[in-house]
């Protein structure tokens, strides 16, 4: 990799690439592809936020990354997502989450919908909570 991280994701892609997203340390809106096929990393678009990790990464049907929520900065919990488009390489902001949170899961459903589950509030305390973001025909719809 080019730069060292932790609190990142690692998405593996359709195409047997694997994408990294985030950083607690170093450069918190890079991303980069590894293409085992080139043995070769490579840096692809940035993030629109600040992804400081603690982040999700799911890969969705269409083969787009929705990434979500996760410090936005330091010790500041987001709600925003984004989706990466593995084709272009470029990052699209999508409907945010209903509730900020970090160390939740994201699970894809068998209906295409993606499940948001749990993790740490803004304020500190631990979600009970989930969210079902909707990929949508174009952009997303956000968490309901």
């Amino acid at each position: 990799m080019h730069e060292g991280r932790v609190g990142h994701t690692a998405t593996l892609l359709f195409d047997g690439r694997v994408l990294v997203v985030g950083s607690l340390r170093g450069d918190p809106d890079s991303a980069e592809l590894y293409d085992p096929a080139m043995v070769h990393w490579s840096f692809t678009g940035s993030t629109n936020t600040p992804r400081f990790g603690f982040h999700t990464a799911t890969l969705l049907a269409s083969g787009k990354v929705l990434v979500a929520a996760g410090y936005g900065g330091i010790n500041h919990i987001c709600s925003n997502a984004e989706i990466y488009d593995p084709a272009t390489g470029n990052w699209t902001v999508t409907g945010s989450l209903n509730n900020a949170r970090a160390l939740h899961s994201a699970t894809l459903l068998s209906g295409g919908f993606v499940l948001v589950a749990g993790g740490n509030s803004a304020g500190g305390g631990f979600l009970a909570s989930a969210e079902f973001y909707n990929p949508g025909p174009t952009t997303g719809t956000g968490c309901r």
